[in-house]
């Protein structure tokens, strides 16, 4: 009988091994934010740091390994930041789409389980009516 030799990665390929990945190998890389007007630069290993800062703050919290944590963000470093973070703790990361309606979003994050929401701040208008629709979850939070 004869063996065969694996190929298969002897490291897990997620985010947590990504996010290092590109800390050790990109970290002078930029990534821009666009305002509608001009391009806001940041380095990766800013990014990196600012989601290392995020995920010890989730953790004083108290969020635990297999965790919901729901992002009502625009697409942006700040939310890059949170991608980073949570799964790399081994929460579980979804997206809330904030164009819908108030009861829709209700819905999604109460469906999900969210326990965590994180908040782009230019977005805390739009979240003031779903907030009494979402008693379960425990810490709305304001980043960027």
């Amino acid at each position: 009988m004869t063996s065969m030799l694996s190929t298969m990665m002897n490291t897990p390929l997620g985010v947590a091994t990504l996010h290092r990945f590109g800390a050790r190998h990109f970290a002078s890389s930029r990534v821009g934010d666009y305002d509608g007007t001009q391009v806001q630069w940041r380095r990766y290993d800013e990014i990196d740091a600012d989601s290392a800062r995020l995920a010890h703050g989730l953790l004083r919290l108290g969020l635990t390994e297999g965790d919901r944590v729901g992002t009502f963000m625009w697409n942006s470093t700040r939310h890059l930041e949170v991608y980073l973070a949570v799964p790399s703790m081994g929460a579980v990361l979804h997206t809330v789409n904030c164009r819908l309606s108030p009861e829709h979003i209700a819905y999604i994050i109460d469906h999900a389980g969210d326990r965590f929401l994180i908040v782009d701040s230019r977005l805390a208008s739009v979240l003031l009516p779903v907030l009494p629709l979402i008693p379960k979850v425990e810490a709305p939070h304001c980043h960027g």
